[in-house]
């Protein structure tokens, strides 16, 4: 691989973004979540199908080279990019897998929004520690109780994947929460419901439990969409 492979597939991908970018989604976006980066606009569904072309096209990419990209992606001046990098790494879950600490302590000082703290943390973050629980948990305990807003949200974020498909990592959660319990930033109260929710697909008897023995110390909003998922499936409480 030489530099300058990565520099022309970033210059396509950077191309393919001005070309899909969606000035209507662009102002929406922006105003749902704001960052100091540049914003194109281009839709989720583009993001995921240009990152899988990309990916078709370049199969046999060695894990280093697709660090590159996706590190020269990250460092790049828009948002769009950002994303697209988190989405080409995300399709490459052995390199994920092989990432070190370092790399998302450099990444998450970076970021400014929940849609890319989210991203990173569901799709990047979560399959990192899933892979080996016993030396990675710690990490994002780490970043639960550490003074930057994102880089919280980001390690309670990771509890949404762990949860998706079964117990196992509950009773962790739980505590993670009980760290959170008494903030008030709607980053975290936000993401406290979203992992709450989540976990109520596979321990809705738990949850309700702790819902009940945690009484007014949970904030409003995650108090009110989780009792409404477990009593209609859905956190507006109409039911589908």
């Amino acid at each position: 691989m030489t530099g300058g492979a990565v520099v022309g597939w970033h210059a396509e991908l950077r191309a393919e973004i001005r070309r899909l970018a969606d000035p209507e989604y662009r102002e929406g976006s922006l105003m749902v979540a704001p960052t100091a980066q540049r914003v194109y606009g281009i839709r989720t569904p583009e993001n995921r199908r240009l990152a899988n072309k990309w990916n078709r096209a370049h199969r046999d990419a060695a894990p280093r080279e697709v660090l590159a990209l996706v590190e020269s992606l990250w460092k790049a001046e828009s948002r769009d990019e950002r994303m697209l990098g988190l989405e080409i790494l995300r399709l490459r879950p052995h390199v994920v897998c092989d990432l070190d600490r370092e790399r998302f302590d450099r990444w998450r000082k970076d970021i400014d929004n929940w849609g890319v703290c989210d991203f990173l943390g569901g799709a990047v973050l979560g399959p990192w520690a899933e892979a080996d629980p016993a030396g990675r948990l710690s990490y994002l305990e780490d970043l639960i109780g550490d003074p930057h807003l994102y880089s919280r949200r980001l390690g309670l974020v990771a509890g949404v994947h762990l949860n998706r498909d079964g117990a196992a990592f509950g009773a962790w959660t739980l505590r993670q929460v009980d760290r959170l319990i008494d903030e008030r930033d709607p980053m975290i109260t936000k993401a406290v419901s979203w992992v709450l929710r989540q976990m109520t697909r596979h321990q809705a008897p738990e949850v309700a439990a702790y819902l009940e023995s945690r009484g007014d110390r949970l904030a409003a909003l995650p108090r009110r969409e989780v009792r409404n998922k477990l009593e209609t499936g859905r956190k507006n409480g109409r039911a589908g």
